[in-house]
């Protein structure tokens, strides 16, 4: 029985490891076919090597795939050892979702051995082949099978769209760059943050891009956006600097990102008259952790730079916040910076407060995100500058 060069799931025959290999084999003697259906599905495992990292990588079609995963987890050198995690990764999956997970050695925050990291990945019925595809962060004390589960808002407006939904999963939270004193925040001596170092969950994103680019026919590689909510939003961010040459566009909700110390202007304390900001010290932006209040930082989550997009154009930024969202004011500063830098960016108010509305229709918005390219072309830093707080422009409250 041939193998086809893609597989439903994203796999090639060539990057199986020897075990996935052994079990594919055994498949086909007992007559089941390669293909994932409801009644036979396959679990498969990779090896995949970037930039010095080693990791494994595997993939479940739902959540009972009468196979021990486990056990072929445990029989690979890279996985053996490590803690379990492998039910949680599982946990409220159905016959729309995938569920990809992989062992990272090197995330040692909450144990010696390792983390067993995951994500899913839904795909509606009408998706296009390739379809486009957004990834959403979760803000704090939310999860990626929360934000697939097939009552979720997001997965609504995802089949509504014909889009892909990839939900993310941070490892208790969200790992952002740190300073050498230990603060979550970044300054001079490294503003980007993007470097594998930097963060254990530079390896995290790196791998949903992994199999987001390695699977053409199935995932559009020159639409794919970046998605999040309040924490999970100042995760994007970093990550859309980072990975910015991966992606189309990104859309922030209820948080952008904060400043302090010499980063901290006097323009900066002019537009937000409302905050308790003091140039030279800090803007009055906090985060419900105190994220970038230490005295070695300058940033939360990082320094915005121009950076480049899939296409080759500066990346698009939508922004989103409710008019009473005590967060409000981190997402106008990071339209702040991006004006400066004139890289092409849009704010959007809705009613309410800290939160993602039901209706609010994320996914639509940030599939249509690129579109931002066609109005800012021409635009200047000096055309698009900085809004004053109260302004009669239409991004205003």
């Amino acid at each position: 029985e041939s193998v086809p060069q893609e597989t439903p799931l994203g796999i090639r025959l060539a990057a199986m490891s020897r075990v996935s290999l052994l079990l594919y084999m055994s498949m086909c003697t007992a007559g089941m076919s390669v293909h994932a259906s409801a009644h036979a599905r396959m679990a498969t495992s990779s090896l995949l090597w970037r930039n010095e990292s080693i990791y494994q990588l595997s993939t479940l079609r739902g959540a009972n795939t009468g196979f021990s995963w486990e056990a072929l987890e445990s029989s690979d050198p890279v996985a053996g050892g490590t803690d379990g995690g492998v039910a949680d990764c599982t946990a409220g999956s159905d016959e729309g979702t995938l569920v990809y997970s992989y062992v990272d050695l090197r995330d040692q925050r909450y144990s010696s051995r390792g983390a067993t990291r995951c994500f899913k990945v839904f795909i509606p019925a009408n998706a296009s082949r390739p379809a486009p595809v957004v990834v959403f962060f979760h803000g704090l004390g939310g999860s990626g099978q929360h934000a697939c589960a097939r009552d979720s808002s997001h997965r609504h407006h995802a089949a509504l769209h014909g889009a892909v939904l990839v939900c993310g999963d941070a490892n208790v939270h969200w790992a952002f760059p740190e300073t050498s004193s230990g603060c979550r925040c970044t300054n001079s001596s490294g503003p980007t943050g993007c470097l594998a170092k930097d963060s254990p969950d530079h390896g995290y994103v790196r791998a949903v891009l992994d199999v987001l680019q390695e699977s053409p026919g199935l995932y559009d590689r020159e639409n794919i956006f970046l998605a999040g909510f309040s924490r999970g939003a100042m995760f994007a961010s970093w990550a859309s600097f980072c990975f910015a040459s991966a992606i189309r566009g990104v859309a922030l909700v209820a948080s952008g990102m904060k400043s302090h110390g010499e980063a901290v202007s006097g323009r900066t304390c002019e537009i937000f008259p409302s905050l308790e900001c003091s140039a030279g010290l800090d803007d009055g932006i906090h985060t419900p952790t105190k994220d970038g209040e230490c005295d070695s930082c300058e940033w939360f989550p990082m320094k915005p730079v121009e950076v480049q997009n899939v296409l080759g154009w500066n990346l698009p930024y939508c922004l989103y916040a409710g008019r009473s969202d005590s967060m409000r004011h981190s997402v106008e500063l990071i339209a702040q910076a991006l004006d400066e830098l004139a890289m092409p960016n849009e704010m959007e108010y809705f009613d309410g407060g800290h939160e993602v509305p039901h209706s609010f229709d994320l996914i639509g918005k940030a599939t249509a995100c690129h579109s931002l390219l066609k109005k800012t072309t021409l635009q200047s830093a000096g055309e698009s500058g900085p809004l004053q707080e109260g302004s009669d422009d239409d991004r205003s409250p």
